[in-house]
């Protein structure tokens, strides 16, 4: 038998949407702090140049600058199922 998922809890989609709420907006005001120096930008561009698709891969500690830099790219991303990972 399937053990209940977090998705099932009323709980956990509140928590979910309320992290969203106030989430989103704190994040994209980091992200307006932030200041970047790209170096190998030339080989991404290739590659998307060339009709493939890139993967990239990012530290733990670089995922909120890296997804704050790759935003509206067309970037695909894994995680997991689990409630930390929504």
């Amino acid at each position: 038998m399937n053990e209940p998922s977090w998705q099932d809890s009323r709980l956990k989609r509140a928590q979910v949407a309320a992290i969203a709420a106030v989430g989103y907006p704190l994040v994209a005001l980091l992200g307006r702090t932030f200041r970047w120096r790209v170096s190998g930008h030339d080989h991404y561009d290739s590659v998307v140049a060339s009709g493939r698709q890139p993967i990239l891969c990012l530290w733990h500690g670089r995922i909120l600058p890296g997804a704050v830099f790759l935003k509206r790219r067309g970037i695909v991303v894994i995680t997991s199922q689990n409630f930390d990972g929504e």
